[in-house]
């Protein structure tokens, strides 16, 4: 799994429809560790005062992701 997601929002996220692009803090281990449970993700936005993420909704559906983000530019 990618560092940062886009990803459909579960239900009770601030936001609406719009897509999330959040980091995944933690994804499911291998049974005798499971911490995040398994085919869900524990995601994080950049602004923890403001964001809508898993602190807020809750784990997010492996199946709510539709892409990952490869590469950040930064114009100047």
């Amino acid at each position: 799994m990618a560092d940062v997601v886009i990803a459909r929002p579960p239900p009770g996220s601030k936001g609406g429809s719009a897509l999330l692009v959040k980091r995944v803090a933690a994804a499911a281990l291998p049974p005798d560790h499971t911490v995040v449970p398994a085919g869900k993700l524990f995601v994080l936005g950049d602004n923890a005062d403001v964001s809508s993420d898993s602190r807020q909704f809750g784990y997010l559906p492996e199946d709510h992701v539709v892409g990952f983000v490869l590469r950040r530019l930064h114009l100047d």
